[in-house]
């Protein structure tokens, strides 16, 4: 990796950030402030609108800045509801690119119809990127303790164990974003820990206060010196307490696991250690000797190549602290944006002391074997444990403030209207047609296209409408092939039969919605949320199968232990999200007890798939 920059990082540098906001086609407003420690930018009265009779988008908005300097907008979209953002608009015209000054109503045209031509009513997300600053420079100093950094840019990357060779607290593989960071190219030294030692003598080995540390603190030092000629050695026997401390006194901070992740990552995806699917001696420090490898303990920092950010050992010679806590099944419930497990602890002026949980470890050490070394490995301790092979790396933020995302579903871009049934205007009413009115159930105002009866408000009665006006024509027209998207039809079926009148003509709209549920054919299997179940003792587990299957279906408790398993034979393709098709669990463990009212995961289990959620249980 290229170092052309440097930069000085010290306690009073500040860094402005990058603002950035998630904009829905077709819905209302939104705001954003981005927060960090300079002057950021503010966006407001976000807008984003089809230009009637085109495939036109206008999306509008006010911009300001207290440097009254000028922006960087960019934009992109994505087409898979938000998971990945690889749609690049080009035909973009307005108050977008380099140069942006603030003002109000600013406006981005963004031409649909010529960059996705071809595509029929594209679904999509836009996501709108201000920024006030030049990229920060790839490598940057620090100025208390002299730490080489490299910075790791924003984006996304994929978290977690994609050859499910490990267990379930590194699964579900999941999509997480960062902003940029900066990180120590090296463990922190010996020489590096001396010297905050001396300057803080409150840690030194003999001063240190017992509630920080398991007696063993600093054991292979002689008093506040480290083993003679091991100055360039990573410090080891250091606490996750003491490396919160050093890490504070050099104005930086641990890593979170997710920030440890990608960088040890180095840019690559789907590997299995920082320098790809294989790990040698010539490339890490870990049990035995050969290659490069020639110690039996701990090897100097920088002994192997770096990743591709230019990291070192971030596999092997000593395990790195991180700053969350250790939660077995956070990937469950792991937010998309600057994840981080546990309680929220700030390292600028924040008292570590009340940190009592246990904290998370990364990246092997010299005693550890290769399936120690992957790179998502996660493993737990006390924050008061040290050994020999636990040391530290700190990391600095580039900016303070969290992304801001105003989630709602996305919308298709239309062709112009024909009959009222046909929602995406497209001249036929077809299944496309119920996912729009599905996707807006509950929307209320004037001309929202999915509000087929014209009664101002998306509800069942317009689902019906559109079934019927489907089953009209299918009884005009050649068969169609199975369904192949995944609708939520099961969904409108409830909000149908709770509007149902008793009419004959209501009946029949629903059947359409009865029969379409049958037909639909998934592509892949996938585990939904389980029906509510307001103080029953049972619950019905929904699903799909891409394939048939026999199938293990596995209830767990907070803590990951097995609450109840429950195996279903072979069971055909298809759609299983009503509760005479859904699994069904009773809500008693595998003793045959019932289990209270709670949070837990339930995980759906075949032949090569595997998925884990959350699940409540009221009793």
């Amino acid at each position: 990796m290229p170092l052309t920059d440097r930069v000085h990082l010290g306690p009073t540098r500040r860094i402005t950030a990058l603002t950035i906001i998630t904009i829905l086609l077709f819905m209302g407003t939104s705001k954003a402030i981005a927060q960090d420690n300079g002057h950021p930018p503010e966006i407001s009265n976000v807008h984003a609108q089809q230009r009637f009779g085109t495939r036109l988008v206008d999306i509008t908005f006010d911009l300001r800045d207290p440097d009254e300097e000028p922006l960087s907008i960019k934009l992109t979209a994505s087409e898979d509801g938000g998971n990945s953002y690889s749609i690049t608009p080009r035909t973009l015209s307005g108050d977008v690119g380099e140069g942006i000054h603030p003002g109000e109503r600013k406006r981005i045209v963004w031409d649909v119809g010529v960059d996705l031509q071809g595509v029929k009513n594209p679904r999509l997300k836009i996501r709108l990127i201000v920024s006030d600053i030049r990229r920060p420079p790839e490598e940057a100093i620090s100025d208390i303790d002299g730490a080489v950094m490299r910075l790791i840019p924003a984006g996304d990357f994929e978290m977690g164990d994609p050859f499910n060779e490990d267990t379930l607290p590194e699964r579900p593989v999941h999509t997480v974003y960062l902003d940029d960071f900066y990180m120590d190219a090296f463990d922190v030294t010996n020489a590096q820990f001396k010297k905050f030692v001396d300057a803080n003598p409150e840690w030194s080995k003999d001063l240190i206060p017992h509630k920080f540390h398991d007696r063993d603190y600093l054991k292979d030092w002689d008093g506040n010196n480290y083993p003679i000629g091991q100055a360039d050695y990573p410090a080891a026997w250091i606490s996750w307490y003491a490396a919160a401390a050093y890490a504070q006194w050099v104005k930086k901070r641990l890593p979170t696991e997710a920030e440890w992740e990608k960088a040890a990552r180095g840019g690559m995806v789907g590997k299995r250690y920082p320098n790809g699917d294989a790990i040698t001696h010539d490339e890490a420090n870990f049990t035995g000797v050969g290659g490069r490898d020639r110690w039996t303990g701990a090897s100097p920092v920088g002994s192997f190549p770096p990743n591709g950010y230019g990291l070192y050992d971030m596999a092997g010679n000593v395990w790195n602290w991180c700053m969350d806590e250790f939660i077995a099944l956070f990937y469950v419930i792991s937010p998309m944006n600057n994840p981080l497990a546990g309680e929220v602890f700030n390292f600028v002026d924040d008292d570590f002391a009340r940190i009592q949980k246990p904290r998370s470890l990364r990246g092997g050490s010299f005693e550890g074997h290769t399936r120690h070394m992957r790179t998502s490995l996660r493993v737990a301790a006390r924050p008061t444990y040290t050994d020999v092979y636990v040391g530290f790396r700190c990391v600095k933020t580039v900016n303070l403030f969290r992304n801001v995302v105003e989630e709602t579903p996305p919308f298709v871009v239309a062709a112009p209207k024909s009959t009222p049934a046909d929602v995406n205007r497209d001249g036929v009413v077809d299944t496309s047609d119920l996912v729009l009115v599905g996707n807006a159930l509950g929307s209320a105002g004037i001309g929202i296209p999915a509000d087929v009866n014209g009664d101002r408000l998306v509800d069942a009665f317009d689902l019906v409408a559109v079934a019927k006006r489907i089953q009209a024509e299918a009884s005009t027209a050649p068969s169609r092939p199975d369904i192949r998207q995944p609708i939520p039809v099961a969904d409108w079926l409830v909000d149908a039969e709770a509007a149902h009148d008793g009419s004959a003509g209501m009946q029949r709209g629903i059947a359409p919605l009865e029969r379409r549920l049958t037909l639909v054919a998934p592509e892949k299997t996938s585990l939904f949320p389980n029906y509510p179940n307001p103080f029953n003792p049972e619950t019905w587990i929904p699903y799909q199968l891409g394939e048939a299957s026999s199938m293990t279906i596995t209830i767990y408790d907070m803590l990951g232990n097995v609450v109840r398993r429950i195996e279903l034979a072979n069971q055909p393709k298809g759609v299983y999200r009503t509760q005479n098709r859904a699994a069904y669990w009773d809500g008693f463990n595998q003793a045959g007890e019932p289990v209270p009212t709670g949070v837990y995961f339930v995980q759906l289990k075949t032949e090569g798939f595997q998925q884990t959620r959350r699940m409540v249980l009221l009793k």
